[in-house]
């Protein structure tokens, strides 16, 4: 059996030179422990989604890391642009309100992200017949096989119940 995954090369990860490398190797040095915990985040996000590509090993690991530091670097740019084009005091808490909320969130849960793909309409339509949140939970664990307690059921059909 052969191993289809290759060794990297750095330039197929990230696509930056030598010195802009350094530059951004620095900047993480002088970011916060949040800022840092936030980078390695998206590094194994990164790694993950290598792969299925290349080998793990000291290349994919840095190359991962610069790439992981340009974005983050990037975003903060982005962000902040805008918070210097905005004088107004409340629009600059509302965008840092954003990016705490950001922060805080993560990632959408496996079970949130069953019930918005499969079942939201469904419970809706049981709502719409007049069941409660315990019935509508009984039928999705009965008919679906899908557990869910009833108060996550209701907060997760508030969430995204839009209409």
């Amino acid at each position: 059996m052969s191993d289809k995954k290759t060794e990297p090369r750095l330039d197929q990860i990230t696509d930056v030179n030598p010195k802009v490398r350094t530059e951004l190797l620095k900047k993480f040095a002088s970011m916060t422990d949040a800022e840092r915990l936030d980078v390695l985040k998206l590094q194994v996000d990164l790694i993950r989604s290598h792969l299925a590509n290349f080998k793990t090993g000291p290349i994919l690991s840095l190359g991962t890391l610069i790439e992981a530091i340009r974005r983050r670097v990037a975003t903060d740019e982005i962000l902040g642009r805008r918070s210097s084009e905005e004088d107004d005091p409340q629009a600059a808490a509302l965008l840092m309100g954003h990016r705490l909320d950001g922060m805080k969130k993560g990632r959408e849960g496996k079970k949130e992200s069953q019930y918005r793909r499969k079942y939201h309409w469904l419970v809706k339509d049981l709502r719409a017949e007049g069941q409660g949140w315990r019935n509508c939970a009984a039928y999705l664990k009965r008919w679906h096989r899908f557990q869910i307690s009833h108060a996550h059921l209701k907060k997760l059909f508030e969430k995204y119940d839009v209409a």
